[in-house]
């Protein structure tokens, strides 16, 4: 008999209460997949869609510390959706700084298909059968990382979330010296609140990886512009 932990058995069963097609599988010592159709109705703009498409959720040994990813499983109805990555077919349910301050408030496996995947899912199939998007989002990938550090840094400057993300990259809280954000106040008496608080989300070396994939953004587009000159 497999001996599945308590706190994913608790959720996952508070999860198949409410969609019963989808089973838990795994070992004791893991990983532990949610898998099968998920069975979705959803509404936006008075625009409702029922859908059903067959997922895997992969839970991470470290479960909620860490969220889970999905795919599809043994089918390709959205890999085409502009918000799947090309890699690994996974879907970006959206910024991982995002979703990780989200989630912190309701860890669970309900909460996270019922406020990310489901949806991801709905702007995925309205995507496919309008061309467009059904509401405002983050662009995908390093830009729309870039766009979520503006909003939670409350600045307009690549350059000063560059400097943020420096700061909690490495611990680097130096009150005394000025913000970088250009208002002309130290640090303890500007954005420290907002960096101490966005530091509980993310590890240093998380906020560093943030660091280079906008980094490496900001060089493409200035390779770019260089280009067209």
């Amino acid at each position: 008999m497999i001996t599945i932990p308590s706190q994913i058995g608790i959720q996952a069963n508070e999860l198949r209460a409410v969609y019963p097609a989808l089973e838990l599988f795994g070992k004791p010592s893991g990983p532990w997949k949610i898998i099968g159709p998920l069975r979705f109705t959803a509404t936006y703009n008075n625009e409702t869609l029922t859908k059903t498409i067959p997922v895997i959720i992969s839970i991470p040994s470290d479960f909620p510390k860490k969220l889970p990813t999905v795919k599809e499983h043994l089918s390709s109805l959205i890999t085409c959706f502009p918000h799947v990555n090309a890699d690994d077919k996974s879907f970006c349910l959206g910024t991982p700084i995002d979703l990780k301050i989200r989630f912190s408030k309701v860890p669970t496996l309900l909460f996270f298909v019922e406020e990310f995947l489901i949806p991801f899912l709905y702007s995925a199939f309205y995507w496919l059968e309008n061309g467009v998007m059904p509401f405002p989002d983050r662009d995908h990938g390093p830009l729309g990382l870039l766009q979520e550090y503006c909003s939670l840094f409350q600045v307009h400057d690549p350059k000063v979330v560059m400097s943020f993300l420096h700061i909690l990259s490495n611990k680097q809280f130096v009150y005394e010296k000025l913000c970088p954000c250009g208002s002309a106040k130290k640090l303890n008496e500007c954005h420290a609140t907002i960096l101490k608080n966005i530091s509980a989300y993310q590890t240093s070396s998380e906020f560093e990886y943030d660091w280079h994939s906008i980094n490496d953004l900001r060089k493409i587009i200035s390779f770019q512009h260089s280009q067209n000159r």
